[in-house]
């Protein structure tokens, strides 16, 4: 008998495919033998085997990645095998869990119900919160910014979008980023040099660390912990933020400036936002992070921290707001700098200022987030020049407050980034002001972490 169940067809092949699960099987162990023996140690990462799988096998043949509990998997792309290996190097096949991906999400206009976890195209991780969906103009990798936009038309916050920041080791990214294929974001507060690089003496990492911004420098930034006294408002919870952030791998900023729900206009300090009141008021206006409302300046960082706060702040919700901390704006900035699209601009993006657009633009010298303004400069609404991995603005438009603390007395809030009409403003700069001051020129971003 040929066919049926215990046909000799099928027991053929029932055995052809025992004989290449036995031989990828032993690819796979091999090469976690020689990565071990190269590092003298087990624990191999994923990266580590990758290489060893790349040279063994070929490139492009596997993709290894880690699973939730720290052990590795590793897929083969012509057989669609995955296996699962331990610290030991031991080697199983498995049947990995059928996962959804950003670009099917896209496609499919998804509006997830629950906290849902994504895969990108390089198989790199994203959470989606509860009443959220990927962008229509989303990119399908993280490299390229993966948008979710809030598609419950039950919220106030209807239509706010915010951008992924990746965070960790060996994120997976094309070879025009990096030829290695991967590439590391860690989490922490960072001073830029000239050129962009990194300060590696000035920049910090743990929550009391004081930071600043030169050696000579006699005052410093920090960050207020939950139980901590400060006198402008601090996060709700740094080291939550913190834990969140490197437990989830990743955190979103919103897209834009906070802007301010059916208006048009930004407030200059002639004209008030459209509907606005108070220049300073909660109470007559809306949050929101979208394209083309005005942006919510004149507004003290006591009240743009509130705001952010109280964004996303039920049970329901499932996810937590927050004004933006240094962590996050410095991160992002390490995020667009390693996959910006502006290329070599955008490794010097923490350096860069950006004008607002009132007239014809043209570009000037060699980056391309300098503009020659022909009119008097105005604040435009949140639909910007400067987008880098579908983030907008943190070169120019606004200033924009953080709750970041100064030790400047008098003047302990901090606000971030650059500003219309100021060339010396960049995505890195910090200045220090009163946090109930309020000016035409400080705007404000909200984050949000699980």
């Amino acid at each position: 008998m040929l066919s049926g169940d215990n046909g000799l067809l099928k027991r053929a092949g029932d055995a052809r495919d025992e004989t290449i699960v036995g031989q990828e099987k032993e690819q796979v162990e091999l090469a976690y033998i020689s990565a071990a023996v190269k590092k003298l140690g087990d624990n191999v990462t994923e990266g580590e085997l990758q290489i060893e799988l790349d040279s063994s096998v070929g490139n492009d043949k596997t993709d290894v990645s880690t699973n939730d509990n720290d052990t590795l998997n590793v897929y083969f792309t012509d057989t669609k095998h995955n296996y699962n290996v331990d610290s030991n190097g031991n080697v199983k096949k498995y049947i990995a869990p059928e996962q959804i991906t950003i670009a099917k999400a896209k496609l499919d206009g998804t509006i997830f119900t629950e906290k849902t976890t994504l895969i990108d195209d390089y198989n790199n991780k994203v959470i989606v919160p509860k009443g959220f969906g990927i962008s229509t103009d989303s990119g399908t990798k993280v490299e390229e910014g993966i948008v979710i936009e809030d598609l419950d038309n039950s919220r106030d916050t209807y239509g706010s979008q915010f951008v992924w920041i990746p965070v960790g080791t060996e994120i997976k990214v094309s070879t025009e980023i990096n030829t290695n294929k991967t590439i590391d974001i860690l989490l922490g507060r960072y001073v830029f040099n000239s050129d962009g690089s990194i300060n590696t003496s000035l920049s910090v990492t743990q929550v009391l660390n004081q930071l600043k911004t030169s050696s000579s420098a006699s005052i410093y930034y920090s960050e207020g912990r939950i139980n901590d006294t400060t006198s402008n408002i601090h996060a709700k919870d740094i080291e939550g933020f913190i834990n969140s952030v490197n437990s989830n791998k990743g955190y979103y900023i919103a897209r834009y400036e906070a802007g301010i729900k059916g208006t048009t206009n930004s407030t200059t300090s002639s004209k008030l936002a459209d509907g606005i009141t108070s220049k300073n008021s909660n109470s007559a206006a809306q949050i929101v992070t979208k394209s083309g409302v005005g942006v919510w300046n004149y507004i003290n960082q006591t009240n743009a921290a509130s705001v952010c706060k109280n964004m996303y702040s039920t049970s329901d919700d499932e996810i937590t707001s927050d004004l933006i901390n240094s962590y996050a704006w410095d991160t992002a900035i390490v995020f667009i700098q390693k996959c910006g699209n502006n290329g070599e601009d955008s490794s010097k993006y923490s350096k860069q200022c950006g004008y607002s657009e009132t007239g014809n633009i043209t570009t000037t010298g060699t980056s391309k987030l300098k503009y020659v303004v022909n009119s008097t400069s105005i604040i435009r609404t949140t639909k910007i020049l400067d987008s880098q991995c579908k983030i907008f603005d943190m070169a120019g438009n606004v200033w924009e407050w953080t709750t970041e603390t100064c030790s400047k007395s008098g003047k302990s809030g901090v606000h971030r980034g650059g500003v219309y009409g100021n060339p010396l403003s960049y995505p890195d700069f910090r200045d220090y002001y009163s946090p109930t001051s309020t000016d035409e020129l400080f705007g404000f971003r909200p984050v949000l972490y699980f």
